[in-house]
């Protein structure tokens, strides 16, 4: 077995072996955020309906009766663990089937209301918790149900511990950026030595995210991956190879 190959087993291990609560990076990128200005986005309640059948986020209001913006479903023929029906209701309460990725199962950890790409229509967030243990207890999914003139569109991606702090709007010109967050694990081919947390801002184009770290000269970062706090962000790679990475990370769950 190679070198690269036994660090690939060993960072699996990692993931699973290592508790939850050793996770220190939730505030590791803080000193390069603290400064920018959040983008408005409103936390919307949501409501489990059965044993992890269906979850109800509340918001339009009609006649003193409160109907949904979104309903997560499980679709037919599936485990009651397995979420793969998103509808998006208007203020008529008509519902709008959207595609939605069948392996973003398991339980809501948020969701938000905002006008992310422009246009004067509410687009949404929501956060879902991935099935994995120990370290990986903190990767969510991340669906952005985006608005367009043919109807609604879900753009989805895999963050670390999300919330509404890394929806920031670096130029303070009501423009929507959000910071992923990556984990890299070494890779002798390009260079890596070790394991790091890697910060890019992503904008919201219409229905798309794409890259946008050359609004923020700090961005990329890196904050190395150590079992004590560390604060200090570098980039120890080529940015041309931190852009790779990054195409190859959106790409992986676009498909």
């Amino acid at each position: 077995m190679t070198r690269n190959r036994i660090g690939i087993v060993l960072a699996g291990l990692i993931l699973v072996l290592i508790p939850g609560n050793v996770l220190g990076h939730i505030e590791d990128y803080s000193p390069f955020i603290r400064t920018l200005k959040q983008f408005p986005l409103k936390h919307l309640a949501v409501i489990q309906r059965g044993e992890l059948s269906s979850f109800v986020i509340f918001g339009w209001t009609k006649r003193d009766v409160t109907i949904p913006f979104l309903k997560l479903a499980e679709g037919p023929g599936r485990s009651t663990s397995d979420l793969n029906e998103l509808y998006v209701y208007d203020q008529a309460g008509k519902p709008t089937k959207v595609a939605f990725p069948n392996d973003c199962s398991l339980s809501i950890a948020g969701a938000y209301l905002g006008d992310l790409n422009r246009d004067s229509i509410n687009d949404f967030v929501v956060t879902i918790k991935t099935s994995a243990t120990g370290l990986g207890d903190h990767e969510y999914y991340v669906l952005f149900v985006l608005s367009s003139t043919s109807g609604y569109l879900v753009s989805v991606l895999k963050s670390w511990d999300v919330d509404a702090k890394d929806f920031v709007d670096i130029k303070k010109s009501g423009h929507c950026q959000f910071i992923l967050a990556s984990l890299i694990y070494p890779d002798d081919k390009l260079g890596i030595k070790h394991s790091y947390w890697a910060y890019d801002h992503l904008e919201v184009h219409g229905t798309v995210l794409r890259p946008a770290n050359y609004l923020d000269r700090k961005f990329p970062t890196w904050v190395w991956y150590t079992n004590k706090p560390n604060h200090r962000g570098s980039l120890p790679v080529a940015r041309s190879v931190a852009r790779k990475l990054l195409e190859s990370r959106l790409d992986s769950v676009r498909d």
